[in-house]
């Protein structure tokens, strides 16, 4: 019955894309055009409606046929309504920077205030831990959500990297015997059916609505395992590990727009899969590279269940320390794409008129 669960989200976020597609065409419901994004042609951006329906229809028929008692996670699941719903709005109507900011701080505060909240990190506890841990919460949330939503710029990246670290998030749950699993799993499900319709090129976008709600799903799952002395004492970094990829992106997008005094709200071409484009990678190779590398770093968490937790700990440190390299070296490369291309073109002569 539990396994009925995820099918029944796939089915639903499947069969409600090109549902969604053709009322998205129908009435010109499409994703903005600009010189920031890389795509040129006109696409729906609702497909965060597809899969937060077939999760909520999934989660409906397990509470009720299997006896699920989900209660706990109450208040995340009313931030995520919350997140939910501003992302669609903003889809629309192209919501300021700073209102959408202050409607993900609501959502994330409300979900802090339930039980499930950061109260250690490597088996220290915080003091005070329900202020400590409930901000720190907050900001996690926050940035998630934030991260996996400046991902979203070519087809797939966003939902396959979120597929990935769900998937390892399941796995996990799963194998420690939490219900609450068989949710990440259903959420892993949606995904699937939304990614058939938004493969390369694809014919319908996440939205913010998607994207921002994928990532304060990501954020939020963690917090829901407790009690599991292993998982709890290297929570925090192997969570920061499975979404390494999105997290890092972002961490460098306030960094370089804090450096050029520009808002960190303002948005530019400065992402990992621009600056892959801009070093000669085509949108598939992007793709595969980023989601190998998401496939692997799912794989080592995955792996951390089997091993002692300091070893564990030392594994997640080598691999993030990795990543981190990855994105120092990306850059630099890049920087020296640029300065290549605007020496050359400093050198070509300039036609008389």
């Amino acid at each position: 019955m539990k396994f009925l669960a995820v099918a029944i989200s796939f089915v639903v976020s499947f069969a409600l894309c090109p549902v969604i597609t053709a009322v998205c065409c129908k009435y010109g419901w499409y994703d903005e055009i600009n010189p920031r994004k890389i795509h040129k042609e006109k696409v729906p951006r609702l497909g965060g409606i597809a899969i937060f329906t077939g999760l909520l229809i999934s989660v409906a028929y397990f509470s009720v046929v299997d006896d699920g008692n989900f209660s706990f996670v109450l208040p995340a699941f009313v931030g995520g309504i919350l997140v939910f719903v501003m992302g669609i709005l903003d889809d629309f109507l192209n919501l300021r920077a700073r209102l959408k900011f202050a409607v993900q701080i609501v959502a994330a505060i409300i979900m802090s205030l339930g039980e499930c909240y950061f109260d250690e990190i490597f088996g220290f506890k915080f003091p005070v831990p329900w202020i400590t841990g409930r901000v720190l919460t907050v900001f996690w949330v926050i940035f998630f959500m934030n991260a996996y939503n400046l991902i979203d710029g070519i087809d797939w990246l966003c939902s396959g990297l979120s597929f990935l670290a769900l998937g390892a998030i399941s796995v996990i749950f799963l194998y420690k015997g939490f219900d609450v699993g068989v949710i990440s799993l259903s959420l892993c499900a949606a995904i699937l059916g939304f990614m058939f319709w938004n493969k390369p090129d694809a014919k319908i976008f996440l939205g913010d609505g998607g994207s921002e709600t994928l990532g304060y799903a990501i954020a939020i799952f963690p917090m829901l395992l407790q009690g599991d002395p292993v998982f709890n004492y290297n929570k925090i970094i192997l969570c920061a590990l499975l979404s390494a990829i999105p997290c890092i992106d972002v961490f460098a997008a306030i960094f370089r727009r804090v450096r050029d005094k520009r808002s960190i709200f303002s948005s530019d071409r400065g992402h990992i899969h621009h600056k892959l484009l801009n070093i000669g990678f085509s949108r598939g190779s992007i793709l595969v590279f980023l989601l190998t590398f998401q496939f692997l770093i799912s794989c080592v968490a995955v792996m951390t269940l089997f091993i002692t937790r300091d070893i564990g700990l030392m594994l997640i440190a080598s691999v993030f320390s990795f990543v981190i390299l990855f994105f120092i070296t990306i850059h630099y490369i890049n920087r020296a794409v640029n300065i290549k291309m605007s020496g050359h073109l400093a050198d070509c002569p300039q036609k008389e008129h």
